[in-house]
């Protein structure tokens, strides 16, 4: 049974009130130099519970660090630097782990599931407006601000790479520019004559050509693709050869696209490699 001990006056002994379990270790202390305090707790056994549930509540496991408990494991903690971390007891110095916000109710019509508000418009006023927003099956990133110098910028590694202006121009601020990463191409080689077709499904890549003589005939051979559809824009150079070429794209269908050629300088046996990169479109 808890005791509370007290002088003869009536005052806590030591100038504190203290509480004790089975008469020896001090379950709760109450002094004027340090407020309440509380047995250390273990994750197993916190120092501050519920009634009915012994192993849920908050209890210390080192110094200037405080933590929850959920069912006797770690859930969260603050450590003396100021480090939240969640669902982890060993590493509070990642800061916050994760952070989950969410609506039960998924219908096509469901209320906004996560917000970022601000409550400045176009720099004046009070009215709150969202900066982010997932609703209604869509993510968005908005920028509110009205005047002609407003953008929305994106950086990785602390320096900004892509910005969309207030006009809806789309620029890349990175010295290797607009275009497909390492990963995104492939190449082929034309086999057996240079109107046999190749395939090679990928939004950019290179076709070695078969080794023949140019000619200044135009010939035409069909890359099949399942990239491309029958609105899209195909780009087209010559990369290397020892004759020079006119490349045309005279069709482009769902799955495949032409490139037709001729030379205009020398007509000498080569095997040209030439450079494609599909731009997808749309005519709505």
């Amino acid at each position: 049974m808890a005791q509370i001990t007290l002088n003869s006056t009536g005052v806590a002994s030591s100038g504190a009130l203290v509480l004790q379990s089975n008469g020896t270790t001090t379950a709760v202390t109450i002094n004027s130099s340090q407020g309440v305090e509380f047995n250390a707790g273990t994750a197993a056994l916190p120092a501050i519970t519920t009634t009915g549930d012994t192993n849920t509540g908050i209890f210390f496991p080192a110094a200037d660090t405080i933590a929850f408990s959920e069912g006797g494991a770690e859930a969260m903690r603050i450590d003396s630097s100021g480090n939240v971390g969640i669902g982890t007891s060993v590493s509070a110095g990642n800061a916050l782990r994760f952070l989950d916000v969410q609506n039960s109710d998924t219908g096509a019509s469901a209320g906004a599931i996560i917000r970022l508000i601000t409550s400045n418009a176009a720099a004046s006023g009070t009215i709150s407006v969202d900066i982010v927003k997932y609703k209604t099956g869509g993510f968005y990133i908005i920028n509110n601000e009205t005047n002609a110098a407003a953008f929305t910028a994106f950086q990785v590694g602390a320096t900004e790479r892509m910005r969309i202006d207030s006009s809806g121009n789309v620029l890349v601020t990175n010295a290797a520019g607009l275009g497909y990463g390492t990963g995104s191409g492939g190449t082929v080689t034309q086999a057996t004559s240079r109107t046999t077709g190749v395939t090679l499904s990928k939004p950019t890549g290179a076709i070695t050509m078969f080794s023949a003589a140019g000619a200044v005939v135009a010939a035409t051979f069909t890359v099949t693709n399942t990239l491309v559809a029958a609105t899209d824009t195909i780009i087209l150079n010559q990369k290397s050869g020892t004759n020079l070429y006119v490349l045309l794209v005279t069709a482009v269908a769902a799955g495949s696209f032409n490139i037709t050629f001729y030379t205009t300088g020398g007509v000498a046996t080569d095997a040209p490699v030439i450079n494609f990169a599909l731009i997808k479109g749309v005519t709505a």
